[in-house]
């Protein structure tokens, strides 16, 4: 399972360093990953851009007064970088932290693709993804920092669609391509920046206890045995 949620000290100045012992492919998706290992153990994580064995990457999660530029492969809160970083693998929630977990609670999970950080307002950031919509998120949620590896993935000439099959790959139709300007599509404008809301948990179960005339369902007159058939009423018909 890939660690989709870095977690590091929040003081000044310490980091959690892990060191990269290899970048390979995954059949499950399109990016590569990268198996790390620090005093805490071995993890699987998306593989950057230029991400190699032997590399170091660090973790933080202390967002300073002064935002900064990171350095590819590391993990900051979204807090902690300056605008116009390009960013993936980013939380949308500021969750602590969840192993193993899905790529839903992330965004920024495709090869070659990336994020930009757009601007800070107070405690939340406004981050645009590669559809060109924006999202306002937590300044604590965790990111890392660069494009994600792969990139020549959608360029990639197979030869047949076996060869493309082989691969992991699913066929897919001309129905599936996204419509673009021909024949007069109607260009509208994007949305506001959106602001993302968390899930409320599920109830907790509850247990009910019911005797035998309640279970029955027998309420009122259904109570007493039917002594008359059921056409008969009390009603004083006139001569």
């Amino acid at each position: 399972m890939v660690d989709f949620h870095r977690r590091g000290p929040k003081e000044p100045g310490i980091t959690y360093d892990e060191r990269v012992i290899e970048v390979r492919r995954d059949p499950n998706r399109t990016c590569f990953i990268a198996l790390v290992a620090g005093w805490e153990g071995k993890r699987w994580i998306l593989a950057t851009e230029n991400m190699k064995a032997g590399q170091i990457i660090s973790t933080t999660c202390y967002v300073p007064e002064s935002p900064q530029e990171g350095r590819e492969g590391n993990a900051y809160p979204l807090g902690a970088l300056a605008s116009g970083s390009i960013i993936n693998s980013v939380e949308k929630f500021p969750n602590e932290r969840k192993y193993p977990s899905t790529d839903d609670d992330v965004f920024i999970v495709t090869a070659g693709t990336c994020a930009e950080i757009i601007r800070h307002q107070g405690d939340f950031v406004i981050i645009r993804l590669p559809h060109k919509h924006e999202f306002v998120l937590s300044k604590e949620c965790m990111a890392t920092v660069g494009r994600l590896s792969h990139a020549e993935f959608h360029d990639k000439i197979f030869g047949s669609a076996q060869m493309h099959r082989r691969f992991g790959y699913k066929m897919a139709s001309g129905l599936f391509q996204k419509k673009d300007g021909y024949l007069g599509r109607k260009v509208r404008r994007l949305p506001p920046p959106r602001t993302l809301v968390p899930e409320k948990p599920p109830q907790e179960m509850q247990s009910f206890t019911l005797t035998k005339e309640q279970q029955s369902g027998q309420t009122g007159i259904h109570r007493m045995p039917q002594l008359v058939h059921a056409g008969f009423n009390y009603r004083e018909y006139p001569d």
